[in-house]
């Protein structure tokens, strides 16, 4: 939600951003580009203990060839912290307001400030194709050949 939020004052409040940085980054609404239904299905599933919840998001999050070269102890017990304290309710809301979003695309065109988008190229909970569609409708940005 981060970067639907950095967008939003961006736009809506420009003399107060010098500089936006955005990772893993959509501009909302209907030319988002979502997950898979998999994949929102399974950021959405709450049931099970925090170590299974953990796990589940560290396999959307990293690509299997990462994940079978590190360890994720230490990411597992982060997760499982935080994933623990967080209320069923509260990532329902998210999820929620995530998906209801109207999105910006179409006001990306006032954005003036010098921005960054990092990405992953195997994201596949904010598809790529995102951050490349941003980085085309902000003017300071997008290609002038």
């Amino acid at each position: 939600m981060g970067t639907n939020i950095g967008l939003n004052l961006a736009i809506n409040y420009p003399s107060r951003v010098n500089k936006l940085g955005l990772n893993a980054a959509d501009c909302g609404g209907k030319e988002a580009i979502l997950a898979s239904n998999e994949v929102i299905q399974t950021l959405i599933i709450t049931s099970g203990a925090p170590e299974e919840q953990g796990t589940r998001f560290l396999c959307l999050m990293f690509p299997d060839k990462w994940l079978n070269e590190h360890s994720i102890d230490w990411y597992c017990n982060y997760f499982t912290k935080s994933i623990g304290s967080s209320k069923t309710k509260n990532i329902e809301r998210q999820a929620k307001a995530m998906l209801d979003w109207e999105g910006v695309c179409n006001k990306l065109l006032q954005i003036e400030q010098p921005t960054l988008l990092i990405l992953g190229t195997e994201d596949v909970i904010t598809p790529p194709a995102n951050s490349w569609m941003i980085a085309q409708k902000i003017p300071s940005m997008a290609s002038t050949d």
